[in-house]
């Protein structure tokens, strides 16, 4: 078990014929079908169209034999953006070749660019926060759980009918009611 959402959960496994780890988020109850299920193979077909280098990508989305929803994805070994800022002596600020500052500055340059390209392609993410952020055992830099993800309409708009994210990072409009959602 690697987390648990409110939607489902992420366990690591193995995919056995390209022989490597992966990531399998499945939804909570039984049926592709059902709200959790219909929002985790929303989530997957939003991710299949983000392929970016800060945005893990997806390999297989389906149902398995238990009738869940099924997203698998890369395997992203590291720590929350989130678990590095609560400590001030986390063995990954030894990595960081400049100041706490600059490498902070850095990794959020990195989210910028996942939200740019996000936007470009017309979705939001709408749950961005230091929990959603992984740094890789490499410097990577990853935008993850886009299961509130929304797809902006025509206009680049999206009016969302009822709060989703997370309070305390939440811009101010997305908790007004029909309040229009855009990415600037």
């Amino acid at each position: 078990l690697i987390g648990i959402g409110g939607m489902g959960q992420v366990h690591e496994a193995w995919q056995i014929p390209l022989e490597r780890g992966v990531a399998v988020k499945r939804s909570k109850g039984k049926g592709g079908t059902n709200s959790n299920g219909k929002m985790l193979i929303r989530e997957g077909r939003l991710l299949a169209c983000l392929e970016h280098p800060n945005v893990p990508p997806v390999h297989i989305l389906g149902i398995d034999e238990d009738e869940r929803a099924v997203l698998v994805m890369k395997r992203i070994r590291g720590d929350t953006w989130l678990a590095l800022l609560q400590d001030p002596s986390h063995p990954r600020w030894s990595e960081v070749h400049t100041n706490r500052q600059i490498g902070g500055i850095k990794t959020l340059i990195q989210v910028a660019r996942a939200l740019e390209f996000a936007h470009s392609k017309g979705i939001l993410h709408r749950d961005i926060k230091t929990e959603n952020i992984m740094v890789g055992d490499f410097g990577q830099v990853y935008l993850l759980d886009w299961g509130l993800a929304a797809e902006l309409d025509d206009h680049g708009k999206v009016v969302a009918s009822k709060f989703s994210g997370t309070p305390a990072y939440a811009a101010p409009e997305m908790v007004h009611k029909r309040e229009n959602l855009t990415p600037l």
